[in-house]
């Protein structure tokens, strides 16, 4: 089954998803699962990381499709561009 962007409106983390996840494991692990940063957001602020890319388990291509396309409606972002292919669904590299 092949993701599309649209699809990352119900794989998202619900906001007391995320606060949970900062919760138990910090704004720095939080920030880790985000391709960028606003950085004149405050630093413990969701509002300082852009494009997730996952739901704190594992990495959902249709959240990089998301992101990319995002990303290239916005001007303002400190983040690189998201992978252009990204075709697999795994817990990022040194977690587990």
């Amino acid at each position: 089954m092949r993701d599309n962007r649209d699809d990352w409106s119900e794989h998202q983390p619900s906001a007391a998803e995320e606060n949970e996840f900062i919760e138990q494991h910090g704004w720095t692990e939080y920030g880790r699962w985000h391709l960028g940063v606003d950085d004149d957001a405050d630093e413990q602020t969701k509002s300082r990381y852009k494009f997730p890319y996952g739901d704190f388990k594992k990495v959902h291509r249709c959240a990089i499709l998301a992101a990319e396309s995002r990303a290239g409606q916005t001007t303002t972002t400190t983040s690189s561009s998201p992978p252009r292919k990204c075709t697999a669904c795994s817990t990022p590299s040194g977690r587990s």
